[in-house]
Parts: C-alpha cells; structure tokens; sequence
C-alpha cells in the first residue's frame, strides 16, 4: 500500500492487471502507430486567441519533429533524463513531450511563464528542479536571457526550444530502449506546492495508457471525435485532455490559450459551436464563469449541439453551479446528458470515477442539507472502496470512510 500525503483522507493502493497482449506495450508503440493512422490529416489544432485554428499538426509532422527533437536529446542527455517543459501551451510543447516519449527522456511540464513573472516563480521552479533532478530547463528563446539573468532560478542547463521543420522521414525511430519499456517513467506530474514543497507524481507508460483506456471507453472517444481544452499543460486535466489523449485515440486535439478563457469565458463555448467539438471539460468555477459572462452578454449565440461530454472536475462541484450552466445554455442546444462530473487525483494520472455519458448531473442531499453532485461510478479498469483505516475493512454501508483506489491507472509513487 503506498500513500500519498498531503491528503490523509485518499489512500493509494497498487494492483496492475496483465496488460492483454492486444494492446500496444509502450507509449512510444501508441505514438508510431497514432501519427501513421492519419498522416495528412490534422491531429492538433492551436488555435488562437478568438478560438479559430491558427496552426495545424498532421500525424506525419508531428512525428517528423518529434523525432527530429529525441535525436536531438540523444545527442546532449542520456536515457532517463528528466528535463523540465517550461513552454507554453500549444504545438511546441505537444512536439517536445512526445520527443522526450520517443528518445526515453521523463518530461517534467512546468508552468508557462513570461519573462515578468519569472522572478516570482523562481522558489517554486527551483523546488521542482531540485526535487527532479532536473539535466535541463527547455524553454522558448523569449525566457533565454531573462533566465541567465534572474536570481534565484536554477542553475539547470538551458535547452531554448527552437521549432523544427524537419524533413519527412519514412520510420519514426524509437531512441532508446526506455521508450519501449511498459514501466519507464514517462512523465512526473507536480502538485501545486501552494501548501507545502512540490512533489512530482511517478508516470510511467502503463499507467498512461491504462488512463487513456479508461477515459475513451467511458466516453466514446475515438478517431471521429474531436477535443478541445485551454487547461494548462502542466495540470493533469490539461495535459491528458489536451496532449495526449489525441494520438492514444485518434481524436482531433484543439488547443486554446489558457489566457484567451480567462479573457473571455464564452470563446471556449464558441470554439465548440465553430469546430464542432464534441469533447472538453474544465474545473468547476469554468463553468460558473460561463454562466455569468451570459448574463452580462445576453445577445451571444452560440451552438452546442455537437457535444457529447463536457467534464467537469479538479475542484469541487457545486451543484448550483452545475444547474444555473444547464439552465442558460440548453437553449443553446447543450444536453443535460453531456454533463459529466468526475473525479479523480494526479497519483491516478487523472480520472478515478466520472459519470455515464447521457446520465447528466445527479444531485443527492448531504449533511446538514448540502447538496452533493454524483461523481459517477469507477472508470474501467479501477477500484473505489470506503474504507476504515484502523480496521482496514470496507465501511458498511452509508458510512464515513477513507476512499481507497487501485487499478492500471495507479502511480508507482
């Protein structure tokens, strides 16, 4: 049993079912066979602050670069390297992580940053750097002089990340034998650090894909599907939403500025009605933001009928919230059906529990007549127990326990 503090009430236990010999055994096997099911068709879209694509990823360019990166880190690491992503959302990151995936480097995503916050960063960056054993920062060539040039950061090695145009290449070559391996680390997901010292969750490649697994099975998500997130990269919702669910399923990745949703909470919903997005998802406070903005913007159109799941998690979700979204926007064309509250933590690599795509938002009365959204059921693959601590015994039923957690999809630590 492995537990993961500072959440006493959340304990992690480990049990990995065999993986079926169906499945690809590495990241790397997903990301080939991802770029060369669609290599002249768009894979990733960024796009820009108004919501309208700006750039585009095939399958085939993103493996040029991609590879064209890992061979540029095989020149200058070694196997196992961890290198700190300190780039903003969007293709270059996208091309920089599966470049790590491909040379069998461990990304280590950070937040975004521009050159005037980069000093008030500089504790938590250090932290992080420390804590992972950083060989290098990869940053865009903006950060490049302010980083030599500020106090308090780092001293890891700089990588600016200059965007390839690499030429077409017939194989993607996997770089090292790590890429390949089911149990290599593939990524360490940190925690905020806003109450204590960052800690950077173990992410290896059958956990990933495990997760990717669940999540497309719980919400049909396929090659005909398309996903639209403006959520960090460095968060876990943002980063399997946005980076990798795209090449593990096949769906069309599109990629919004997280600015451009704060800005302006109603390009994310003009985004859906203009791409025809059928998936995305966002924290609770999202959608409350969403709602407000209609208030104050009542002649806004917009069509939100291609929707067939809009998560809502990584906080927790108020059921008033959840009502005064529906009610505004159903005469918009969103389902109640599409809404889809879920659960999970980072030491699960992101999702645990999410509510049956078409079931909507369930709402029960808690303590003290609190109002309590449903979280749905176990995603495939995990287990969810309340359990008694001391007696380490499930709790009858309707008591207060610990929830614990097992599958695929469970951290290493």
């Amino acid at each position: 049993m492995v537990s993961f503090p500072p959440a006493p009430c959340f304990t992690v236990f480990q049990g990995r079912n065999p993986p079926s010999l169906a499945e690809p055994g590495s990241l790397a096997d997903v990301f080939i066979a991802g770029c060369a099911a669609a290599p002249e068709a768009p894979l990733y879209v960024a796009l820009d602050d108004d919501g309208r694509p700006a750039s585009v990823l095939t399958g085939r360019a993103l493996a040029d670069r991609a590879a064209a990166f890992a061979a540029r880190l095989v020149e200058a690491s070694a196997p196992g390297d961890r290198l700190l992503l300190l780039l903003p959302p969007g293709l270059d990151f996208v091309v920089a992580f599966w470049g790590c995936a491909l040379a069998g480097r461990v990304a280590v995503p950070v937040p975004s940053l521009d050159a005037a916050r980069l000093k008030n960063a500089a504790p938590r960056l250090r932290a992080i750097a420390q804590d992972a054993e950083a060989a290098f920062v990869v940053l865009p060539p903006a950060l490049a002089e302010r980083w030599a040039a500020t106090d308090g950061l780092p001293d890891t090695p700089r990588w600016v990340f200059e965007p390839s145009g690499a030429e077409a290449t017939r194989d993607v070559p996997v770089f090292h034998s790590a890429a390949s391996d089911p149990d290599a680390t593939v990524y360490l997901q940190y925690t905020s650090g806003s109450t204590r010292a960052p800690r950077g969750v173990v992410i290896d490649a059958f956990n990933l894909l495990a997760q990717c697994r669940a999540l497309a099975a719980a919400g049909g998500i396929d090659a005909d599907r398309r996903i639209l997130s403006w959520l960090p990269h460095h968060h876990d919702y943002g980063l399997v939403q946005g980076v990798l669910l795209p090449v593990c399923t096949g769906a069309v990745g599109h990629l919004m500025s997280p600015m451009a949703f704060l800005r302006r909470p109603l390009r994310w919903l003009d985004a859906i009605g203009r791409l025809g997005i059928t998936h995305t998802g966002a924290p609770n406070f999202a959608y409350a933001a969403c709602a407000r903005a209609l208030a104050t913007n009542p002649g806004w159109q917009g069509d939100l009928r291609s929707l067939r799941s809009m998560s809502c998690g990584a906080e927790p979700i108020h059921a008033p919230t959840m009502a005064a979204f529906v009610e505004a926007f159903a005469p918009f064309g969103l389902s109640p059906g599409a809404m889809t509250p879920a659960y999970g933590m980072a030491e699960a690599v992101l999702g645990i529990t999410a509510v049956p795509l078409g079931d909507g938002v369930s709402v029960a009365e808690g303590e003290g007549g609190v109002a309590v959204v449903s979280c749905g059921r176990p995603l495939p693959g995990l287990r969810v127990r309340v359990m008694d601590p001391e007696s380490r015994r499930p709790c009858p039923e309707g008591g207060e326990g610990e929830i614990w957690v097992a599958g695929d999809t469970v951290a290493r630590g």
